[in-house]
């Protein structure tokens, strides 16, 4: 009897202190577990590849423990995947040489080039900011028989919905050149035109304006008459840009001028004279 009531108090001491035995804690143990990958059965995708020959195929939830895990690990590691082949994409277009923007590579698969039916104007547009080379347009241009003036067109309001506002570059360094910034309908783009009489390097000069305020250029018409004069329409995401039409207008009429400004100017203007 001395002996039994030694084992009882000894039992006692250790529900008292709230010591779990090891096969309560294992429970506790495989139970949070399972809990864990019931939550992960219902959150990761039936990987339908290999579901097709086992027999949980059309009663996902009745997928094993071992199928729900790998599972989880194709999904993240899937996800993880795309999140950086759109990363690297991004950063391949923010990346992009502006030195680059005036060579025609082949790149621009849905690039299209239109003539009007007198061949006055040589128009190209691309849908991935890419653009082809002003060279071969006024190749074009150059061989028409007859220039049309569209200065005054391009003048005009701009299309219904777009909230325009022009500025005149009347400056001498920077003469003839117009500039107008458009918001769009579309959330996120503007409609920036440069319209006025080209030079070398002026197709450059604007892309690397437009780049340096980090609007990123998704379509652009390019159009040449045969008498020099330009008329270039860009729609900009501005996803990354929080200037308003009227600063990307200053600091792009900044960029023409410096640019116009730069080495060559007096044999430009000697040019311009005769």
């Amino acid at each position: 009897r001395g002996s039994g009531g030694s084992s009882n108090a000894g039992s006692t001491t250790n529900n008292k202190t709230g010591q779990v035995s090891h096969s309560v804690a294992e429970k506790q143990r495989r139970d949070r577990i399972n809990t864990l990958i019931d939550e992960l059965r219902e959150l990761v995708p039936i990987d339908f590849e290999t579901a097709e020959i086992q027999p949980y195929g059309d009663d996902p939830s009745k997928r094993p423990k071992h199928v729900v895990l790998s599972d989880t690990i194709k999904f993240v590691r899937n996800t993880r995947a795309r999140q950086l082949a759109e990363q690297k994409e991004k950063d391949r277009v923010m990346a992009v040489d502006a030195e680059a923007v005036g060579e025609d590579r082949g790149n621009c698969a849905a690039a299209s080039v239109k003539k009007e039916t007198e061949g006055l104007d040589s128009t190209s547009q691309c849908s991935n900011g890419e653009l082809p080379s002003r060279k071969g347009l006024d190749t074009g241009a150059a061989r028409a028989t007859a220039a049309r003036k569209r200065v005054g067109s391009m003048n005009s309001d701009s299309s219904q919905g777009s909230d325009t506002h022009t500025l005149d570059t009347n400056d001498s360094e920077n003469t003839n050149i117009e500039i107008s910034v458009g918001a769009l309908q579309e959330d996120c783009k503007f409609s920036v035109n440069v319209n006025g009489k080209d030079r070398n390097g002026l197709l450059h000069d604007i892309t690397r304006g437009l780049k340096s305020m980090g609007l990123e250029i998704k379509t652009a018409v390019i159009k040449t008459e045969a008498t020099g004069v330009v008329s270039d329409t860009f729609e900009v995401d501005r996803s990354y840009c929080k200037l308003t039409p009227d600063e990307v207008k200053l600091q792009l009429t900044e960029v023409l001028h410096e640019a116009q400004a730069g080495p060559g100017l007096d044999k430009r203007k000697r040019t311009d004279v005769t």
